[in-house]
């Protein structure tokens, strides 16, 4: 007995655990609960898997008038479901356990606070799993300091640790994962778990399915003895996805979005009418939501793109190999997310679109830290600056967002694009001065 109580202790002092209390505290610190339509669905969902075994949300809409019924709710063979697929709720089941049961989610002010518990315990974790993995190829002080960069200079604060996003849960299971995949110890049963948690990110949001495949194609290029335990291990994933839908949605191919999944290039409805290359740098760059706008210190990372082809490099094979098909796969995905009429996304503060990519993206800064231009001290200034200036940023939008900027621009309406570019009137000037 004592020596399990010495490794709880042990363990309670790791800096790892230590890391993930610090950083939760500070997501749930702000006073606000930044609530969000499309988080309505996974904030509610988890009490009924608990208390009904089941995903249906009647309990908990059928009193409501048309009108107040959300867009992420939608009525399936009688019965009203989420729009979304479930695997952020499933997440935060765990979670919502004990107050479940002990009734203590009993009005909607509790449900809220749940919600952003969760939210706040799952976007922490991905923290740690960052740090965990960052610690694996690099040393000193940056694992730590590039860890804080995630967690509070990117839109990991303001959007993912404040509800329960499908990114939320995206993020999560990616960081999960990337830390498996260079875990120091390959084995049978680790890659069986590798490919359950990979799987898995297919139940969150439909366009992870981009993840999966590039996973997937590292682990049989880089582990092809093991491939048949990574599928294995994906089994019960998809074979919850499909029973899911079938049961559910009544469809096979409809994860919740009303689209099939097989073809992501078809034009449909919801196809942007507009300047998709556009929108693609929009994503990057715009000041209303580019994400070199609004976390400007990721601009190292993107050197580290072009760092990975040089001919010689001292970082791990391994990585570099990750890193080399990670560009294409960002490429990818953000013109994917560009194709949505409102490649924006919505009334919210930061780069929505394209927050999953940041998993990906904050690898980069490894072989920057690598790199020869990295001993400067002026280069190591402008970081500094640069990171202040992005945890600012986010701060500005936990504390002051709200969709004012959104409704003065009537973006509710109107699809004008031109808005997403003016330097004179954008979200981080407008929160920033709302803020001070």
């Amino acid at each position: 007995m004592g020596v399990k109580v010495k490794r709880i202790f042990k363990l309670l002092k790791s800096k790892e655990v230590i890391l993930f209390f610090i950083i939760f505290n500070v997501y749930l610190l702000t006073p606000r609960f930044l609530a969000t339509a499309d988080g309505y669905p996974n904030r509610i969902l988890p009490i009924s898997i608990i208390k009904d075994q089941d995903f249906y949300l009647d309990e908990f809409v059928a009193e409501l008038k048309p009108e107040q019924i959300s867009y992420s709710v939608r009525l399936v063979n009688g019965h009203y479901v989420s729009s979304y697929p479930p695997g952020v709720a499933l997440l935060a089941v765990p979670l919502y356990f004990i107050p479940v049961l002990t009734n203590a989610l009993n009005s909607p002010v509790a449900i809220t606070t749940m919600a952003r518990i969760a939210a706040g315990i799952l976007a922490a974790l991905s923290a740690v799993f960052v740090y965990k993995i960052l610690k694996r190829f690099i040393f000193g002080r940056w694992p730590l300091i590039i860890t804080i960069l995630y967690a509070f200079g990117t839109c990991q604060w303001a959007i993912n640790s404040q509800d329960l996003w499908k990114h939320t849960g995206t993020q999560f299971l990616l960081t999960a994962a990337i830390y498996l995949l260079f875990s120091e110890k390959i084995s049978k049963n680790k890659i069986m778990i590798l490919g359950f948690v990979v799987a898995s990110l297919i139940t969150v949001k439909q366009l992870n399915i981009v993840f999966i495949g590039l996973i997937s194609l590292y682990v049989f290029i880089q582990y092809r003895k093991y491939f048949w335990q990574y599928v294995l291990g994906a089994v019960t994933p998809a074979l919850f996805f499909v029973l899911y839908n079938i049961h559910y949605l009544g469809t096979f191919s409809d994860i919740g979005y009303g689209e099939g999944i097989y073809n992501p290039l078809a034009v449909t409805s919801n196809t942007n009418p507009g300047n998709v290359l556009g929108a693609f740098f929009g994503q990057f760059i715009s000041p209303a939501r580019g994400m070199l706008f609004f976390s400007p210190v990721l601009v190292f990372a993107f050197i580290g793109m072009g760092l990975v082809f040089k001919k010689k490099n001292i970082f791990p094979t391994d990585l570099l190999l990750f890193l080399r098909l990670a560009i294409p796969l960002i490429v990818v995905y953000a013109f994917l997310v560009s194709r949505w009429i409102t490649w924006w996304g919505g009334s919210v503060y930061g780069y929505r679109m394209v927050i999953d990519l940041l998993p990906f993206i904050i690898l980069f800064f490894i072989p920057v830290i690598y790199s020869r231009f990295w001993q400067s001290k002026n280069i190591k200034g402008i970081f500094f600056v640069l990171l202040a200036f992005s945890v600012f940023v986010q701060f500005s939008g936990v504390i002051a967002w709200d969709e004012s900027w959104y409704y003065q621009n009537n973006l509710n309406n109107n699809l004008d694009s031109k808005i997403f570019w003016s330097f004179a009137d954008n979200p981080v000037f407008h929160y920033a001065k709302k803020f001070l």
